[in-house]
């Protein structure tokens, strides 16, 4: 009797779809297994649309989109990661809202914003079993967003209660009742309320830390102290003096693991030059034996200053270096911390 794919068990097509996307290039493979028949298509769908994206549109586009998207209830059962985010309509547009300071400026009509809080609201409605969000709009867009977005998500009460992990600005601290099992947080740092952390840490106990932006580093202080259960921190921004700003960062008492910019972004006395060509010609070789001894006194440097500002933490990744555990540490001695080895990745 001839088989088809068509009639093997629904468990086992998930786990042929599930394998053939974890393959490289798998989302193409599976795209086209999909067209085979009906229940090759269903079996499908959860790995296809696990994680969907509305990516840099404007306002009035990521409306459309978003409305799109809420009504293929298929699909939208199967996403577990959700990213959106949003643009401005043009460089032009930016200038003049910066000139002029209307937020209209940044919209083609006045009912984009509501319109596309609305759609926004209405989509995440649709996707029930939602594990992770994220929203980032422009920085621009942050003025607009405020004025129209939480009245929206307000007025429909929406509570994702099986969100774990979100990503979004700082100043949208509405996103945080939308979420409230959150307990892993990534935060692009603007300007900051003297409520900001109160609110972030309202509702579920935030045991991870995503800092996307230092900046407003004075305001930093205030904010982690609200946030006391942090075992994870990761700091992903361009410039950290790891002298001055670990220290706003000394009330995380549960921080177990820290994972911290580059070296040359550290602030160490280490600045490798950007351009390969540096390393070339008769010069070349005593550079990089004098980058070579300043990266080995910024790596000394960096465990110290952690060491003794976090004296708790057991895991300090630095960049691409590695990662130190100091819970292999037997003393105190600062020689020991300074042999210390980094655990290279596999």
């Amino acid at each position: 009797m001839t088989r088809h794919l068509g009639d093997i068990n629904a468990d086992v097509l998930a786990l042929i779809c599930n394998a053939l996307h974890d393959v490289e290039q798998g989302t193409k493979t599976l795209r086209a297994f999909s067209l085979m028949n009906r229940r090759i298509r269903h079996a499908s769908l959860p790995p296809l649309f696990r994680s969907v994206s509305v990516h840099q549109k404007t306002l009035r586009d990521s409306a459309d989109a978003l409305v799109a998207l809420k009504e293929i209830n298929s699909v939208t059962r199967c996403i577990r990661v959700f990213t959106f985010s949003l643009e401005v309509p043009s460089f032009e547009a930016v200038q003049e809202f910066w000139t002029t300071r209307d937020p209209a400026a940044l919209m083609q009509g006045p009912e984009d914003a509501p319109d596309c809080a609305s759609a926004f609201v209405e989509a995440l409605a649709s996707m029930p079993y939602l594990r992770s969000l994220t929203f980032q709009p422009n920085r621009n867009l942050l003025e607009v967003i405020l004025q129209h977005f939480p009245v929206a998500f307000a007025s429909s009460q929406l509570q994702l209660g099986r969100v774990e992990s979100l990503s979004t600005d700082v100043s949208l601290t509405f996103m945080r009742g939308i979420c409230p099992s959150a307990v892993a947080l990534s935060l692009r740092m603007s300007a900051m309320g003297p409520d900001c952390g109160q609110e972030w840490a309202a509702g579920g106990r935030v045991t991870k830390l995503d800092i996307l932006d230092m900046g407003h580093g004075d305001e930093m202080e205030d904010f982690v102290k609200y946030l006391p259960h942090i075992t994870e921190l990761v700091i992903q921004c361009r410039y950290f003096d790891v002298k001055v700003d670990l220290a706003r960062l000394a009330s995380l008492k549960s921080l177990t693991t820290l994972h911290l910019p580059p070296l040359s972004s550290l602030k160490l006395g280490y600045n490798p030059p950007w351009c390969g060509n540096a390393y070339m010609g008769p010069n070349g070789q005593k550079l990089r034996e004098r980058l070579n001894k300043e990266e080995e006194e910024a790596k000394r440097q960096a465990k110290g200053i952690v060491r003794n500002a976090l004296p708790r933490l057991r895991f300090l990744r630095i960049g691409y270096v590695g990662t130190y555990d100091f819970s292999t540490l037997k003393t105190d001695d600062l020689d020991e911390l300074d042999s210390l080895a980094a655990i290279e990745d596999s």
